[in-house]
């Protein structure tokens, strides 16, 4: 369609750098923190009995309540942090791409949009759009304590 107009480029066939910001949420659902936490989530849990998306599997929820999230939680907050907003466009393909900071650290996996991002494909607005990335220090949790992967996590040498 339109193949003689130029078109937003789509991240399944180019590649692409794009850089944003941390940032809340402040669009039409009120402001929202730029971080979710283990707590927001066992909160969800808690509600799995008339809310069917927010079941565990028992042995997941049993270490989410435990609590020992050691090296992997926030050092400023005390907080297992889940996921994070930034400014980022994330549109057309962006799903699982790396999310570094200035540093050229891994911070996190883009996965998702909230909804005022879904208009992106036409024209990008930066105080409206959030992107969603997983926070790898969750990623890492996840691979370690409930995956039991903890060779892994010594062989990429994570930090």
């Amino acid at each position: 369609m339109e193949m003689d107009q130029p078109h937003y480029s789509d991240a399944n066939f180019t590649m692409r750098l794009s850089y944003g910001f941390v940032d809340d949420d402040t669009s039409t659902t009120g402001l929202q923190n730029f971080f979710t936490t283990m707590p927001s989530l066992l909160d969800k849990v808690a509600q799995s009995n008339t809310i069917e998306e927010y079941k565990l599997e028992p042995n997941i929820k049993d270490l989410f309540e435990k609590g020992d999230f050691g090296p992997y939680k926030d050092k400023a907050s005390n907080e297992m942090q889940l996921c994070f907003l930034t400014n980022n466009d994330i549109t057309g393909g962006n799903s699982g791409s790396p999310m570094f900071n200035g540093k050229g650290e891994l911070i996190g996996l883009a996965f998702d949009g909230n909804w005022d991002a879904m208009s992106n494909d036409i024209s990008y607005t930066q105080d409206l759009t959030r992107c969603i990335g997983v926070d790898i220090r969750y990623v890492l949790y996840i691979i370690d304590r409930w995956g039991g992967a903890e060779r892994l996590i010594k062989e990429i040498n994570a930090q």
